[in-house]
């Protein structure tokens, strides 16, 4: 499913929420009006939890597509968009975004993501952490990471994935649902 963050820009573009099936009729048939390209209802009801089966992952095309609809060039420069730290925590409760730099030595936070994705990091300093738990997520026990910022319902951009002491890159959890749950389990 699309996180509620994509889903309100969507809603946005539409003009109105998201409630019904023929929403997703309808918001089909003006992609295909405006941009001549296709994304079929069933898959949009799939992306916004009308329909519960099917494809966990969509296609980067379809993904692609839904961000030129909603504005953005594609569904890459959508998530560089909500990512952004000052964009990223504007208008976010205090509740949905945990700051990397505000968390002590020791501390942990445990995130999850769709489709059944849960980690769990420890902090070391500044913006590094090791990941402690990994539940069916690419990331593994002993990784070191460097994370920013953690927000609700928005993906969340890891950098610098050390493994074996080699860099293997960045990582992006949660690049279509978001964080569906987060919370900092406190150092005792």
């Amino acid at each position: 499913m699309l996180s509620p963050y994509i889903v309100n820009l969507l809603e946005n573009k539409y003009g109105k929420k998201i409630r019904y099936p023929s929403d997703c009729e309808n918001i089909s048939r003006e992609i295909a009006d405006t941009l001549k390209e296709s994304v079929s209802s069933n898959t949009l009801k799939r992306l916004l939890g009308f329909i519960k089966d099917g494809v966990q992952t969509p296609r980067l095309s379809t993904l692609d597509i839904i961000a030129n609809y909603i504005g953005f060039d594609d569904w890459d420069v959508l998530l560089q968009y909500i990512s952004e730290p000052i964009m990223s925590s504007a208008y976010v409760r205090r509740n949905e975004m945990i700051r990397s730099r505000t968390l002590k030595k020791g501390e942990k936070v445990r995130f999850e993501y769709s489709p059944e994705r849960v980690v769990v990091v420890e902090h070391q300093e500044e913006l590094v952490f090791t990941v402690v738990g990994s539940i069916n997520s690419k990331l593994q026990i002993g990784d070191i990471v460097e994370v920013e910022i953690f927000l609700m319902n928005r993906p969340l951009y890891i950098y610098n994935v050390m493994r074996n002491n080699e860099n293997i890159g960045d990582f992006i959890a949660g690049k279509i649902s978001g964080i569906t749950a987060m919370t900092v389990i406190k150092v005792e």
